[in-house]
């Protein structure tokens, strides 16, 4: 799926309202080292039999 969830980390007020800020991406990390940490836990739980998101070949029949 190619859409991006973006109301589940932002709220519908701050993304789309009239004070909207979206100058400026929310990490949850401070420096780019637990940035990358994050991600290689991240990556090292990843189960694809559990991606429901995961594009898969259809025959057709």
């Amino acid at each position: 799926n190619s859409k991006v969830h973006i109301l589940d980390t932002e709220t519908f007020e701050t993304t789309f309202g009239p004070k909207a800020q979206r100058k400026r991406p929310s990490l949850s990390v401070g420096e780019l080292k637990d940035l990358a940490e994050q991600a290689e836990v991240s990556a090292q739980s990843y189960n694809a039999e559990k991606d429901r998101d995961l594009v898969s070949e259809d025959s057709g029949v």
